[in-house]
């Protein structure tokens, strides 16, 4: 498990990336003529509408096109990810997205729309019914229990009422794109430590699940081995120093400011350090002293030098 979602990690990025510096501000490198063309055309046609419509026909007009705005940015996000890999794909979506959420603030809008809809659940339930043996037989019978009869009173489609909010959609994409590049960017860090703690997961619920192998017997597998054990720890910690300046550099790239990148690696560091606490945790309760030695599990000290980058002076 690398990060959970739960609502706190959902409100730590949404409302620290709320507050940090603007992705749409005049740096050179991030003018108009630098964001995606769907995102550009949506943003200017809204701005154009805004004081020349009514403001419900606004709503329902942004409400279509910043959806299918968003559906654009996940279109390209897709090709982006076959061309040049997983972490641009992130990259590029988090960036338009947040520009997109800034640049919808001066909108003194709701961004939603009540739509209603016919929802045809209950008039598919019913038709099975219709057609099952037991009421098939019942569709020419002249009282009340005709199935024909029925399925016309209780199958009609219901009225449902919809309420759509372009703003929050956006939200929604923004904290799952997050949570997505987190994740990536963990493994991406610690791929020999996670692969190893999954050994480690898989052999403690096989004990449990079969009762032929004791636990205490870990020791005995090969990647127990100390010496082995150390080795992935020396992978691990050359993989990270290797790689940090890459990622950091990838998101220069797109965020610009080193405060949305900030906010955004945070999770990322203390992913990782959970990850080690954990394998910590299960070289303490199953290796004597020499072995822990052998092993030479990073300090915590270790570990965050290991993730810290220096910013270039000019940013």
């Amino acid at each position: 498990m690398i990060l959970s979602k739960t609502n706190s990690i959902h409100s730590y990025l949404l409302s620290n990336l709320g507050s940090s510096k603007s992705q749409s501000t005049s740096s050179p490198a991030d003018q108009h003529a630098m964001w995606y063309p769907t995102v550009r055309r949506t943003l200017l046609c809204l701005s154009k509408l805004y004081h020349c419509v009514d403001k419900s026909i606004f709503e329902s007009i942004s409400q279509e096109a910043i959806v299918e705005c968003i559906k654009s940015l996940q279109s390209a996000a897709k090709l982006i990810a076959v061309k040049k890999g997983n972490l641009d794909s992130s990259l590029f979506l988090i960036k338009h997205l947040l520009i997109l959420r800034e640049q919808l603030i001066p909108f003194e809008v709701e961004f939603s729309v009540k739509e209603t809809i016919l929802d045809f659940t209950r008039t598919k339930e019913k038709a099975k019914e219709l057609f099952s043996h037991k009421k098939r037989n019942k569709i020419f019978n002249l009282d009340r229990t005709n199935a024909l009869l029925e399925f016309l009173l209780e199958g009609a489609p219901e009225l449902r009422e919809k309420i759509l909010n372009s703003k929050k959609d956006v939200d929604i994409v923004l904290k799952t794109s997050c949570e997505e590049l987190i994740n990536h960017l963990t493994s991406l860090l610690i791929h020999p430590l996670a692969v190893l703690l999954d050994k480690f997961r898989n052999f403690k619920q096989l004990s449990q699940q079969n009762e032929s192998i004791q636990l205490s017997s870990i020791l005995k597998q090969p990647f127990a081995d100390p010496q082995t054990l150390h080795k992935e720890m020396e992978n691990t910690m050359s993989l990270m120093k290797s790689k940090v300046p890459v990622i950091f550099e990838s998101m220069q790239t797109y965020l610009i400011y080193t405060e949305t990148i900030q906010i955004l690696f945070r999770p990322v560091r203390l992913n990782v350090h959970n990850q080690f606490q954990e394998l910590l945790a299960l070289i303490n309760l199953y290796f004597p002293e020499t072995d822990k030695l052998i092993i030479a599990c990073p300090s915590a000290e270790e570990i965050s030098f290991a993730l810290m980058y220096t910013f270039p002076s000019n940013n």
